[in-house]
C-alpha cells in the first residue's frame, strides 16, 4: 500500500487527513452532535480572538467554527508538495507575512583562495543569504536583552513540554516563569523572521541546482573549514566525510556517505542551513540540531540516499520562535528523535518533508505534525510504505496532529 500521509498542527487545531468531508460524513458529524445536545453553530468560544499576525488564521475560525473550519484545515493539507518553499509560504501564509526584507548582506568577495575557484561565487551568495536572515533575526529581536534572549532560548522548551524528566543538552539556567516568556515573546518580531525564512529558502532552491551541476563538472573531495565574512563555513567534498561542528552556520557537502555528529541547520538567534547533495548519511546528532531553530532560523536539506536520522529533541524540522526546515528528497530512511520534533512548532513554524520511500519515523513526545501556542508543526511524507510511532510513557505523546494553545487573557 502507498501511504500519502500528512500531520498538520496549529495550535488548538489537529487533524491528520485531507480529503474534503463527502455529504454523509458532514450529516454524521451534525447527528453526532445532536446526540450531544449540541449544533454545530454553538461549537465556538464566546468571545472572538482578535488575530494580530501571532495566531494562525486557521486557529481563529475554529475557535469561531470548528466543524466548517474543518475543510479549510484538509484544503490545507492538500497544498503538501515536494517543494519546501512552496510549503514554507504556505505555512507563513497562515500568518500575517511582511514586506520583503531590507538587511545589508556581507561581501561574498570574502570567500578565501582555499575554496576551488569554481565553488566560490555560490558559496559567497548562499553566505550572503545566511548573513541577511541572520541580520533580520538580530532586528527582530533587538528589543531583548543578551541574557533576555538567552533566557528565553533555554525556557522556552520546559515550558512547552514541562515534563521533570525533559531534559536538554545546551540547558544551563533556571527556567523563566510562564509571565516572564510571554512578556518577552511579545517584544519579538516573529513576523520578519518568517519572511526572512522565505526568502532564505528562496535563494537556496536558486543555487542548489547550479552546486549539483558544478558537482559533477568539476568534483572537488576533502573537506574545508573557512570564513566568509564574519560566517563560518564548512565544504565538504564528494566522498564520505564526518561532520563535528556546532559552530558552523552554512554546511555544504556535495556527496557521498557522510556522518554527521555535531549542530546543522540549526538557528539559535541567527540563521543556520545545512546541504547535502546525496548519499546514504548516517545522522547522531545532539539536541537541537537538523533543521531547527529557537528564535531563528534553521535549515536542513539532504537531497537522496537512505539515510539514518538520529537525533535529540528540536530535531528535523522544528520552529520553537522561530521557523525550522527539514527536508528529504527520496530513500528509504530512518528517524528517531525524541521531544519537539519531526515537524513541531510553537510560536513558529516546524516543517519535515519527506518526497518518497519506505521510511519510519519514531519518536517520544510532542511530534509528527505537532505545536503548542500560536505554531504550526508539518509532518508531510509525499509517498511510499511508512511507519509512525510515539513511545511516550504513560503521560501522552502530544503526536500525529496534536495541537493545545495557550489563553491567558487574549492569548491563543
Amino acid at each position: 500500500m502507498t501511504l500519502r500521509y500528512v500531520c498538520f498542527a496549529a495550535a488548538l487545531v489537529s487533524v491528520n487527513c485531507f480529503a474534503q468531508l463527502t455529504p454523509t460524513e458532514k450529516e454524521g458529524l451534525e447527528k453526532v452532535l445532536f446526540l450531544g445536545n449540541v449544533a454545530s453553530s454553538e461549537l465556538r468560544v464566546a468571545k472572538e480572538i482578535p488575530l494580530d499576525g501571532k495566531t494562525p488564521s486557521l486557529v481563529g475560525a475554529a475557535l469561531q467554527s470548528p466543524v466548517a473550519t474543518i475543510e479549510s484545515l484538509m484544503e490545507f493539507h492538500a497544498g503538501a508538495n515536494p517543494n519546501p518553499v512552496r510549503m514554507l509560504k504556505s505555512a507563513c501564509g497562515q500568518y500575517s507575512v511582511g514586506s520583503r526584507t531590507t538587511g545589508s548582506p556581507i561581501n561574498s568577495v570574502g570567500v578565501p583562495d582555499s575554496v576551488p575557484e569554481s565553488f566560490r561565487s555560490r558559496i559567497g551568495a548562499l553566505a550572503n543569504a545566511v548573513s541577511k536572515a541572520s541580520s533580520e533575526i538580530r532586528f527582530s529581536t533587538e528589543k531583548l536583552s543578551a541574557e533576555e534572549r538567552r533566557g528565553l532560548i533555554e525556557s522556552l522548551p520546559n515550558w512547552i513540554d514541562a515534563d521533570p524528566g525533559f531534559k536538554l543538552d545546551f540547558v544551563r539556567g533556571r527556567s523563566l516563569p510562564q509571565s516572564t516568556i510571554f512578556e518577552l515573546i511579545d517584544k519579538i518580531d516573529l513576523q520578519r523572521i518568517r519572511t526572512a525564512a522565505i526568502e532564505l529558502a528562496e535563494s537556496f532552491d536558486d543555487q542548489i541546482p547550479r552546486l549539483q551541476a558544478l558537482a559533477k563538472a568539476s568534483p572537488f573531495t576533502g573537506q574545508l573549514k573557512f570564513n566568509v565574512g564574519k560566517l563560518i563555513c564548512v565544504l565538504g567534498g564528494i566522498g564520505p566525510n564526518v561532520h563535528r561542528d556546532k559552530d558552523a552556520v552554512l554546511t555544504i557537502d556535495l556527496g557521498g556517505d557522510d556522518e554527521y555528529f555535531g549542530r546543522h541547520g540549526a538557528g539559535v538567534g541567527y540563521a543556520s542551513v545545512l546541504l547535502d547533495l546525496g548519499g546514504n548519511d548516517r545522522y547522531k546528532t545532539p539536541d537541537l540540531s537538523i533543521g531547527a531553530a529557537i528564535l531563528g532560523i534553521g535549515l536542513a536539506y539532504d537531497l537522496g540516499g537512505n539515510d539514518v536520522f538520529r537525533g535529540g529533541s528540536i530535531s528535523f524540522g522544528s520552529g520553537i520562535g522561530g521557523v525550522g526546515v527539514f527536508y528529504k528528497k527520496g530513500g528509504n530512511d530512518l528517524y528517531q528523535s525524541s521531544r519537539l520534533t519531526q515537524g513541531f512548532g510553537a510560536y513558529g513554524i516546524g516543517l519535515c518533508i519527506d518526497t518518497l520511500g519506505k521510511d519510519s519515523f519514531d519518536a517520544i513526545r510532542w511530534s509528527h505534525g505537532s505545536a503548542r501556542a500560536n505554531g504550526i508543526g508539518w509532518l508531510a511524507d509525499l509517498g511510499g510504505d511508512d511507519t509512525y510511532r510515539c513511545f511516550s510513557k504513560g503521560s501522552g505523546s502530544m503526536a500525529q496532529g496534536y495541537a493545545e494553545g495557550e489563553r491567558g487573557g487574549e492569548r491563543a
